[in-house]
């Protein structure tokens, strides 16, 4: 909001969806978690979503880390933040604490943040320029499909005003050419 942005023709101007909040962990010092001859490598950065709590642990782990049939994760104790060890979990969710592999140097609390595909999401595609008329789309989704019938499309003369607007989105045009635009967002989308 109120910074000056440039997108292209196809782009969304401004876009907004709901978002989702996982707990995770972070990878702070890359190390090798092994079980019997089976090594993996737990990758300093990599971010390991909450995945399920049984047995008193909360297990987290990448489903890309699959390994000999198994995830390779963290498990933490649900009671003792403080216990924090390598864990291994079956294609079935049978989880297995690997309690010779302390880990509570190597990894932090984090969070993961994405957007909710299968929520309902609103966006302004910019279309180009005819003269001094913008022409824009506006497109509904819910499940990560577009609505036919929730598709709009728009023009404004800029020669009226350079403030455009739409279900309460208002946008200031600065300058347009033949590919870009350049704009301010004074205001989202209403919330209904």
């Amino acid at each position: 909001m109120n910074t000056a942005l440039t997108s292209e023709i196809g782009d969304a101007v401004f876009s907004v969806s709901e978002i989702i909040q996982t707990k995770a962990i972070v990878v702070t010092e890359t190390y090798t978690q092994k079980s019997g001859i089976m090594k993996f490598h737990h990758i300093e950065g990599n971010k390991y979503p909450f995945q399920f709590t049984k047995k008193g642990f909360d297990f987290y782990y990448l489903k890309e880390n699959r390994k000999d049939g198994r995830y390779w994760g963290v498990a933490i104790n649900s009671e003792n933040n403080s216990e924090i060890y390598a864990a291994l979990v079956s294609l079935a969710n049978i989880p297995k604490v690997v309690k010779k592999h302390s880990l509570m140097t190597n990894i932090e609390k984090s969070e993961i943040i994405s957007t909710c595909d299968k929520c309902y999401r609103q966006e302004l595609i910019y279309n180009g320029k005819s003269g001094h008329t913008l022409k824009f789309t506006y497109r509904e989704y819910i499940d990560n499909l577009a609505r036919p019938s929730f598709f709009q499309d728009l023009e404004y003369d800029i020669e009226e005003s350079n403030i455009i607007g739409f279900k309460g989105l208002r946008m200031e045009v600065l300058n347009t050419s033949n590919i870009t635009i350049n704009y301010i967002i004074l205001q989202g989308f209403k919330i209904d």
